[in-house]
């Protein structure tokens, strides 16, 4: 490994222990300068609106904030910072409360006017730049998709190392000492999913580095919520194909874990990557080509730790043969998004899920890991979600559970397609076909 690569390793562990609370110097280094930068913006949000973006009474303050940034930048490469009602994070660590303007307003409160929940610095800006940002910010919000209409406003005035970031949500425990939160609506958790997904491809189409942070935010709701829950097998009206394909393959992917019992930090890291597996298509179309830039898309995220190894390598050799993994040249994650993958391209192909499963079991141990195959089954079970039936009184339903238990393995929920929705209970029907 040269001097480079050693470098970016050591920042890694160093950063990962910061998050864990291993390191409370760096943690404390991070804090203490996350207070002053928030400080200086959100006041300088408030003043700027006085003056004009070319005003000398804003050089002092505009430097300052552009020498905290630069500070901060040269610690932790890409900046991510998170606003969430009263609370502040940057890359991942708690900065003290931000003050309140007269008016109540905190930050958190002037970036969601655009529907962002943050800002991520790829790079640090210039004084020119953090000018543009405080224009930009203080700037009537569009009517429509505010936070993509700030981010061109960014572009078009030479803004290309600030990327807003999406809402957060925030989570307290609860009285009982659980999580709790503003609680997680499955088809909202659906419609966030699908736009990150589309965040990401717009993201690398336009040569910008990714944010993680949202999309590990999704896959712990997914799996906080559980990635087999009956309402998340609905599909939002709005949704592109390839935002809704990302997602359905990573809850896919998580149930296959689920299945092979991986630890929950496995869990969270085939998620992401499952949500980015197809991502260089945004920028070289598809076939080969599309595998080696979404890797270099991932690659290009700062850093360097086994999580980020892992989401490249499962990007790079998600397509690849059974027969290649002799020797080990295809990975664990590789494998499973391999069956997940396929399987979801099948399926919005118009083929029934039941019929899908039987369509990749032919290649169980020539395409596909055998023993992966047989624990994505134990998850979806005979009828997957999505499964048309016919019930021997004539009903017509619709299949919405992975399986629950051994004995209902091939008896799931569904409902009715016919009239107003009913919830049936196939352990307590009787099958008469698949349609």
């Amino acid at each position: 490994m040269d001097e480079l690569g050693r470098a970016q390793e050591s920042l890694g562990r160093s950063i990962g222990r910061a998050r864990a609370g291993e390191d409370p110097e760096l943690a404390g280094i991070v804090r203490e300068k996350g207070e002053q930068l928030v400080g200086l913006l959100f006041g300088l949000l408030r003043t700027s609106r006085a003056y004009a973006p070319d005003n000398p009474a804003l050089n002092q303050p505009v430097a300052e904030l552009t020498s905290a940034i630069a500070r901060l930048a040269q610690l932790l490469g890409a900046l991510h910072l998170v606003a969430v009602e009263e609370q502040v994070y940057l890359n991942e660590i708690r900065v003290r409360t931000p003050q309140q303007g007269r008016d109540g307003k905190n930050l958190a409160a002037e970036l969601s006017a655009h529907e962002a929940g943050g800002l991520s610095f790829t790079s640090a800006p210039s004084e020119l730049q953090v000018r543009a940002l405080l224009q930009c910010l203080n700037a009537r919000p569009a009517p429509e998709r505010p936070r993509a209409a700030l981010r061109h406003a960014l572009l078009a005035k030479g803004v290309d190392n600030v990327e807003p970031a999406p809402l957060q949500r925030f989570r307290i425990a609860g009285a009982d000492g659980a999580k709790a939160a503003d609680r997680v609506e499955p088809k909202q958790l659906v419609v966030r999913g699908v736009e990150m997904v589309e965040d990401a491809w717009e993201g690398v189409a336009e040569g910008r580095r990714m944010n993680i942070l949202p999309l590990r935010r999704v896959v712990t709701d997914l799996l906080e919520l559980s990635p087999g829950h009956d309402e998340l097998w609905w599909d939002p009206p709005a949704a592109s194909a390839h935002g809704l394909h990302g997602f359905r393959v990573c809850q896919y992917s998580l149930l296959l874990a689920e299945g092979l019992r991986l630890s929950v930090a496995l869990k969270q890291d085939l998620g992401v990557a499952a949500l980015l597996h197809d991502v260089g298509v945004a920028r070289a179309g598809g076939g080969e080509p599309h595998v080696r830039a979404g890797s270099l898309a991932l690659l290009q995220q700062p850093g360097f730790h086994e999580g980020k190894v892992r989401r490249v390598l499962a990007v790079y050799d998600h397509h690849r043969q059974i027969v290649e993994t002799v020797g080990g040249r295809s990975t664990l994650f590789g494998r499973m998004l391999h069956i997940a993958d396929d399987y979801d391209n099948l399926v919005r192909a118009a083929i029934s899920p039941a019929r899908a499963i039987a369509s990749i079991s032919g290649g169980a141990g020539i395409r596909y890991d055998p023993v992966m195959f047989q624990a994505f089954i134990n998850r979806l079970g005979r009828f997957p979600p999505g499964t048309l039936l016919k019930l021997a009184d004539g009903r017509a339903v619709r299949t919405t559970s992975v399986v629950r238990s051994p004995e209902t393995f091939a008896l799931p929920r569904a409902f009715t397609t016919a009239g107003p929705p009913e919830e049936v209970d196939l352990s307590q029907a009787k099958i008469a076909a698949v349609l």
